[in-house]
């Protein structure tokens, strides 16, 4: 492994978007990561204040049991691996076998983002605001979801680009690729489905048992 100490490769900066009919990695990387990570983390917050100011915990009695609530978190958690695992091929075995400033910055808001999203998930799930009935999740996380998924749909944009690895003999990170493109697509339909969050019918039954609780005994 070779450590550089540039932020990109050679002959190409931050600011060299479009090169060799296609967007340059290393700008690529640097503002996906960055924004996704930097949208959850301050928006999340805001929503995690939010929460604990007006949120009510919901009893375990009424949350919903769901398999694919636990195959969403299992999803979340296997995104920072697969980034991790893609780190360590790139200073292995990938390319010139050398580690590069933008691939630490993507490596380190990868695993910062994903966990923490999983943090607002949880409160989503054991919390509910006095509003109106949930329907799913709230839209940090649906926006978080769907930024996560475009910026894969970004890489499409370099077909023909040399320096990317949309070639046969670019078996790894292809596999790779495919990889973490299948992942964000399953956690973007299951964060539409919602399968750990009180629906509509639970909500309901759980007011009107709160209700009939109160109610004095005749």
């Amino acid at each position: 492994m070779k450590l550089n100490i540039s932020y990109c490769p050679p002959n190409i900066t931050i600011w060299d978007i479009w090169v060799d009919h296609g967007t340059s990695q290393c700008f690529m990387d640097t503002v996906t990561t960055s924004v996704i990570t930097c949208f959850i983390l301050i928006a999340g917050t805001l929503q995690l204040c939010m929460y604990r100011k007006y949120g009510t915990e919901v009893s375990p009695a009424h949350l919903p049991t769901s398999k694919l609530y636990y195959l969403q978190l299992f999803l979340t958690i296997f995104l920072p691996i697969l980034e991790v695992t893609r780190f360590a091929l790139q200073a292995t075995i990938l390319n010139d076998k050398t580690i590069y400033g933008y691939m630490i910055l993507s490596l380190v808001m990868t695993v910062v983002a994903y966990p923490f999203s999983i943090w607002v998930i949880k409160v989503e799930r054991h919390y509910q605001l006095p509003s109106l009935p949930p329907r799913g999740h709230g839209i940090v996380l649906l926006v978080f979801w769907s930024l996560t998924f475009i910026a894969e749909n970004l890489a499409f944009l370099n077909l023909g680009q040399q320096n990317w690895w949309f070639h046969l003999s670019d078996q790894i990170e292809m596999a790779l690729f495919v990889l973490r493109y299948v992942t964000c697509l399953l956690i973007f339909f299951l964060g539409l489905k919602a399968p750990g969050i009180m629906q509509n019918i639970d909500y309901f039954s759980l007011n009107d048992a709160q209700r009939n609780f109160a109610r004095p005994m005749n």
